[in-house]
């Protein structure tokens, strides 16, 4: 019997570490939960509270060159006005990792600022395996992005990978995305890595006045010769909308003029096909069925992507996720 209770007490303990309590929206943080800042021991995120922690300090101008950092829960936002993590002034240069965790209840409201999302600006920086979920809405002036607002590459080989975002997101202007709103690259090398989008996927509705897209809105770079950008299986489902209908819209990126994008193995449902930038067009039944899975996968060991759950146990509305959330639930 003392067996059993202690299983059960180690399973409700084991729940209830993984969601911490939803934010205030006035709690900050004094410092991380632990570690040092380094590739061995990251930065611990814990709460809402030290998440708002890390966006305070980067806009008090701690960029984190080169610090890591980790989410160890579920955070609920609790559609508390939140601050970008990283401004025009002050870009994040950090590596985050969320570590199969959500984001829920993101709500951003900064109509007249540019560069917004979670994460406003960023610079040299990579996100990994992270989720937004719950009503999350972000709203922007221009370079919005469920995800990053900007995101600028003076270097190569950063990336923002096994993420998602069902954010609702929109702006008066222009470079507005699911995933990333704006992506700035200013190498004139041979990028080697290039900078990489893959394995990520984006379900809200997107909209803004010109340069609107599923994964990336506005892709600008100082050489158009190369490919600095790859944009990688990833997909996206939501409506995307441009206040005038000539203007661009792409269902993956809509980028500006000749810039050079290498967009493989993408997918989108809504979007204008002379953007498509390599990206094929789908309906909402072939991206659900078994086959899409091993198509996005395109081969990948081990296996990025796997069915959504059936039933009523569904995540996605039946479409394919990502392989960490398997254990999740909305």
């Amino acid at each position: 019997m003392k067996k059993k209770i202690f299983v059960l007490f180690a399973v409700l303990l084991s729940l209830t570490l993984q969601a911490a309590s939803p934010w205030d929206g006035t709690t900050i943080a004094t410092s991380y939960a632990a570690g040092s800042g380094s590739l061995a021991d990251p930065y611990q995120i814990s709460s809402p509270a030290e998440l708002a922690y890390l966006s305070q300090s980067v806009i008090g101008g701690n960029l984190y060159v080169g610090k890591y950092f980790i989410l160890t829960n579920d955070l609920d936002l609790n559609n508390e006005l939140w601050t970008p993590i990283g401004s025009s002034a002050y870009y994040f240069r950090g590596q985050f990792d969320g570590n199969s965790h959500f984001i829920s209840n993101l709500n951003v409201n900064l109509p007249t600022t540019i560069g917004v999302g979670l994460f406003g600006c960023i610079q040299d920086a990579s996100i990994k395996n992270l989720g937004i979920v719950g009503t999350s809405t972000v709203t922007g002036s221009a370079n919005v992005g469920g995800l990053v607002g900007q995101y600028t590459a003076y270097k190569p080989g950063f990336s923002i990978s096994g993420c998602f975002s069902n954010a609702t997101v929109s702006a008066s202007g222009e470079g507005i995305g699911g995933i990333v709103g704006y992506f700035r690259a200013t190498q004139s090398a041979d990028p080697t890595p290039a900078n990489l989008i893959t394995n990520c996927y984006s379900t809200g509705n997107i909209t803004g006045n010109n340069y609107v897209a599923g994964i990336v809105g506005k892709v600008e770079q100082k050489n158009t010769e190369i490919g600095i950008l790859t944009i990688s299986n990833s997909y996206s489902t939501g409506l995307i909308i441009a206040s005038v209908s000539s203007y661009r819209r792409g269902g993956i990126v809509a980028k500006a003029g000749n810039q050079s994008v290498n967009v493989t193995n993408c997918y989108y449902i809504d979007g204008n096909g002379s953007n498509a930038n390599s990206a094929v067009i789908k309906t909402a039944k072939d991206m659900k069925s078994s086959g899409f899975v091993a198509t996005i996968n395109n081969s990948q060991s081990p296996a990025a992507w796997i069915a959504d759950f059936a039933g009523g146990n569904s995540v996605n509305n039946g479409f394919p996720i990502l392989s960490w959330n398997s254990q999740k639930r909305k």
